[in-house]
């Protein structure tokens, strides 16, 4: 409850509670007061689950989501089957491995009952966390226990996995760290709907390089891959489903050889390869047809030897999974075959491209429901009460008061889900969830909150302008999304390094560095702790390729605790690695630096709460220069000062706060008018302090002797403190002091005209291009809304932004928020484009998901930085978007080759009626001209050269390479364009024309464009080499765009030598 009364201070509620929410007279008291009584308020109550009925009331967690029962017996009808849950099983496992391991910590977000870690909670306390709702903070959370020499493990389902995909590739795949994802409700769940099936983990997690995957396919072998797992050198995924086993013995633990598979039974001509638990339904098809029967048992490694002997010794291979055909198990197998010229029939079987339909009666009935017995309409009470204060006609605010009682119901709904506060009754009545189900209460929570824009975009035009109409819409999104509690900037000036200087020094003076670990977030400032850590010699090698990496690296230096490049996430791996510290009972003391534009994104309280109630010794310092990349925006920051304030300052501000408001009078005469107490606005307890830290500052960042002062105070004392200090960016150097938005991310240069160089190119940037486009089209679509999580310069939105303010929305960063509130503004028929980069991108999956490609809703996503990116190093390569969207289904995808092939892509998915991915490149474009704007198609591709035996079908910027290599080799070339949907009536001819086929693209060749040519060359039976040239199954480190294509062999020479030799069977 903690982060929910405090996030009412922060947006200027007033808070009154807790009450008993079952004493009807004294909430009829406080009820009248509060209904004559101005301003927004929360009222707090205190509830009983079950209420009423007895069993429920008694034991609330064995009466949750029970089926049909005797109401008058009042017991839950008990399981019927013999054999154990995986759940359970996982539970089991986890309690024997406990007994004899200390170092395993078992981390889950709000799932200990669905995960079935009811009795090692309670057996092993102190080796069990329970993050609440926070996906993103659990993952990285786990990195930092790995980091301090313990083993964790997440405990997940596989549908909320998708929250934290970035957090898997940034804090734990890159680093290759040892931490064990249990997998559950992979696969088809049931009941709970296309929200909650576990489709995608396959596909998703194998184009993540250091990733090992296992699917056992019963209860014996799961707990022989957790056992496997759980003693690997990296990251590494078992899934398993929900539900019973099928009564399997157990063997004793064993590690099973990684990548081994088990032939089940011997056949001829047709070899089935199982991955998972339809193992059973396999087995009787082996039978049945007389086919050799393998369980695979790891996606990732293969087991190349047993494909190589099968292909040659059988005429066709079935693989078979519980996950979308699109880039998962059977697609790793075509990989593997087309490569090695292995020419058999490969049929891949699995599930559709497609999302589960649900009943749209049942779902409006829900969404009726959760309206009508939702909130007690207060919100819309004050609504009216506000236009009543400020003579607004009641008729012009009706729109407004229905759309926020929308979003309330729809929070409402969510709140009593089980996965949240497992509320089974809402005002006398069943929750949602319990009379539709959880599926359609999510869904239902959903369609409200996405309603709520519907209807405030619907606002008669007589009454509310365009512009006002869209100016409501902001409010509401900024107050319920990013700028309202997610907001913040993206922490990433180069010229804030100028700005730590003397906080760098004073932290490495006071802490026993590398002893105690200091941890930079986002790492743009850290360039003076890499100079005093011993890499001042090769600083100048930053951001090049064999250079010193752009941020914190782990294997660069042992000061460098965290490799960083993402904003967020050093509170949450501080405090695992806090954890770790005094477990073992070490004198190790945990610095984390944030910035304020960081600090405010979701994940860091996330893991604030969590260390907050676990009072972990771990000191965050939050470096505040009011500004990250552009200006900080939003409701938060806006408010900031207020929070931030110390006893010691608090008397300064009220006995100077009068003369402020006197200099406003418009404000003054709010103030007196609704009676505001200015002693109230200025809390003696900070936000932080609210969370459970130890609050001290604000402290000048550039006085390094009281810097040291207080450091040295705080290394000494206990508990979550945090330090606030005030630095300016680009310190001393006056022009990045004076512009530091234009100082960004700059190269080499003359440090003493004090000029960043110009771009010499004639050409433009694809993020200009896009631009530009964005301009052109507003001017005759006043429907088109762009959003970007704080990233305007960078994908070229700065002219956009300023021409059209009103079109524009920079939600800070919240890449969920962005891709959720567009879902928002597509239902209320505008038409929004989310302008982000690739690798950003990551954090919003299961948004794209959930609350875009499910609902198959028209929206853009501009993907920037795709492909290699180059100085930022391998957390910024754009090397996986086509690999993690190909597998979503209703998703339309497509890679220009060129600058004006970029236009008629966005133009054409501007045009389309359901999600569209344009992905382009960092950098600029060849000089191609410009054509008149018009609808590309879907899925036609353009044949540029017509040769003999090869072709080679190109996706995206490498053309210009593969035109000299078409031209080397006499091979036909394609444009393909589309990676989803392919051109299948291209691919049949060409397939039938040529010997052997090439697919090139700048992305992992596990699941991404080739794959998917792949797939359908197999299912098709057209059966011809075909060589995958993409990027490789590792990540990428920094250098120029150039040099990483040629050491890659991605030049027209590399590629032309991939070609050469893999004709030649040099693999």
């Amino acid at each position: 409850m903690k982060i929910t009364i405090l996030g009412c201070g922060v947006i200027g509620f007033k808070y009154f509670g807790p009450y008993d929410g079952h004493d009807i007279m004294s909430l009829i008291t406080i009820l009248k007061k509060l209904r004559v009584s101005n301003g927004p308020k929360l009222l707090h109550v205190l509830t009983q689950k079950g209420r009423g009925y007895a069993p429920a009331e008694k034991d609330p967690i064995r009466w949750h989501a029970v089926p049909k029962f005797n109401l008058k017996v009042g017991i839950p009808p008990n399981k019927t089957s013999s054999t154990q849950t995986y759940s359970t099983i996982f539970g089991n496992w986890l309690c024997d491995t406990a007994k004899k391991d200390k170092k395993l910590i078992v981390i889950t977000p709000a799932m200990r009952e669905g995960s079935g870690l009811v009795k090692f909670s309670k057996k092993y306390p102190h080796q069990y966390f329970d993050v609440a709702i926070a996906e993103q903070h659990s993952v990285t959370f786990a990195a930092g226990l790995a980091i301090g020499g313990y083993k964790p493990i997440v405990a997940i389902y596989s549908t909320f996995l998708q929250r934290a995909y970035d957090q898997i590739i940034h804090d734990v795949a890159i680093q290759n760290l040892s931490v064990l994802f249990a997998i559950d409700r992979a696969g088809i769940v049931g009941p709970d709907g296309p929200t909650h099936q576990g489709a995608l983990d396959l596909s998703y997690l194998r184009c993540i390089p250091n990733m090992i995957i296992m699917t056992p396919s019963d209860e014996n072998e799961c707990r022989l891959m957790l056992y496997t797992g759980y003693h690997q050198s990296g990251p590494t995924a078992v899934r398993y489903p929900k539900g019973y086993g099928i009564g399997v013995k157990f063997t004793n633990l064993y590690q099973i050889p990684l990548g081994k598979s088990v032939t089940l039974r011997k056949g001829k001509n047709i070899a089935i390869l199982n991955f998972g638990v339809l193992l059973v339904q396999a087995n009787v098809v082996a039978h049945e047809l007389n086919a050799t029967l393998i369980d695979m048992r790891f996606v990732k490694p293969l087991d190349k030897i047993l494909l190589k002997k099968v292909a040659m010794s059988h005429r066709a291979i079935i693989t078979l999974e519980e996950n979308v055909i699109m880039g998962g198990a059977g697609s790793a197998v075509n990989e593997f075959l087309m490569y090695h010229k292995l020419l058999i029939p490969v049929l891949n079987i699995g599930l559709p491209d497609y999302f589960i339909a649900q009943d749209k009666t049942k779902l409006t009935s829900a969404m009726e429901y959760g309206l009508c017995n939702g909130g007690k309409r207060l919100r819309a009470f004050l609504v009216y009460q506000v236009g009543k204060l400020l003579r607004i006609p009641k008729k012009n605010l009706d729109n407004i008061a229905a759309a926020i009682e929308c979003i309330h119901a729809y929070s409402l709904i969510h709140d009593d889900l089980p996965a949240m506060d497992n509320g089974n009754f809402r005002r006398g009545m069943p929750a949602c969830h319990i009379k539709y189900g959880e599926h359609l209460a999510i869904l239902a929570g959903d369609a409200l909150q996405t309603l709520a824009f519907h209807i405030l975009s619907s606002i008669d035009m007589t009454n509310v302008s365009s512009v006002k109409r869209i100016k409501i819409i902001s409010i509401l999104a900024n107050a319920i999304g990013g700028n309202g509690m997610c907001l913040g900037q993206f922490l990433d000036l180069e010229t804030q390094g100028l700005g730590v200087i003397e906080l760098t020094i004073a932290l490495h003076y006071v802490y026993n560095t590398p002893i105690d670990y200091l941890i930079w977030d986002v790492g743009h400032q850290a360039y003076p702790h890499k100079i005093i850590t011993g890499r001042r010699d090769r600083i100048t090698s930053i951001r090049k390729k064999n250079g010193l990496h752009p941020f914190p690296f782990r294997e660069e230096s042992k000061y460098d605790v965290l490799s960083v490049g993402h904003s967020s996430t050093s509170i949450s791996a501080g405090l695992g690695i806090a954890v770790t510290a005094e477990k073992e009972g070490k004198n190790r003391k945990v610095v984390c630096v944030i910035g304020d534009g960081a600090i405010t994104a979701g994940m860091a309280f996330e893991a604030m709460n969590h260390a907050g109630d676990i009072k972990s010794n771990l000191l965050i310092i939050l470096n505040d220069n009011a500004m990250s990349i552009s200006e900080n925006v939003g409701a938060l920051h806006k408010q900031n000062s207020n929070y931030f304030l110390t006893n010691n300052l608090l008397s300064i501000l009220k006995k100077n706060s009068q003369k402020i408001f006197n200099k406003i009078p418009k404000l003054k005469k709010i103030i007196k008018k609704i009676g505001l107490n200015l002693n109230k606005i200025f809390s003696n307890e900070t936000l932080f302090e609210k969370l459970g830290f130890k609050y001290f500052g604000p402290y000048d960042g550039h006085d390094i002797m009281s810097l040291i002062t207080i450091l040295k105070k705080l290394r000494v004392s206990n508990g979550p403190k945090l330090l606030h200090v005030l630095t300016q960016k680009g310190r001393g150097y006056a022009p990045a002091e004076k512009d530091p938005i234009r100082w960004h991310a700059v190269p080499k240069f003359n440090l003493k005209v004090g000029i960043p160089p110009n771009k010499t190119s004639s050409t433009q940037t694809y993020s200009t291009i896009f631009g530009n486009w964005l301009c052109d089209t507003a001017k005759k679509d006043k429907k088109l809304i762009v959003i970007t999580p704080a990233m305007r310069e960078g994908s070229g939105l700065v002219k956009f932004s300023k021409k059209y303010p009103h079109q524009y929305f920079d939600v800070a960063i919240a890449e969920q928020h962005s891709v959720t509130f567009a879902a928002g503004l597509a239902i209320g028929g505008y038409k929004p484009i989310v302008a982000i980069y690739s690798t950003f991108l990551q954090r919003a999956y299961d948004q794209i998901i959930h609350d875009v490609a499910i609902q198959n809703l028209s929206v853009l996503f501009a993907i920037d930085r795709a492909g290699i990116v180059g100085p930022d190093g391998p957390t910024h390569q754009g090397a996986l978007d086509l690999s993690y969207l190909r597998c979503i289904p209703n998703m339309i995808i497509m890679t220009p080759s060129d600058e004006n092939e970029c236009r008629l892509m966005l133009y054409t998915g501007y045009h389309q009626s359901g999600p569209t991915a344009v992905r382009y490149p960092k950098g600029y474009g060849i000089g191609v001209k410009f054509t008149n704007l018009y609808q590309i198609p879907l899925g036609k591709s353009v044949t540029l050269r017509k040769g003999k035996n090869i072709a080679i079908l190109n996706f995206g910027v490498l053309l210009v390479q593969a035109n000299v290599v078409a031209h080397e080799l006499n091979a036909t070339l394609i444009d393909m364009r589309f990676v989803k949907p392919l051109d299948k009536i291209l691919l049949k001819k060409v397939a039938m024309s040529h010997r052997a086929i090439i697919t090139l693209e700048e992305n992992v060749i596990m699941g991404g464009a080739g794959s998917a040519v792949n797939e359908f060359l197999m299912y098709h039976k057209l059966l011809i080499p075909v060589l995958n040239i993409g990027l490789p199954d590792y990540f990428i480190a920094q250098g120029n765009q150039t040099e990483i294509r040629k050491s890659l062999g991605l030049d027209s020479k590399g590629i032309r030598k991939k070609i050469e030799n893999w004709l030649n069977g040099s693999f």
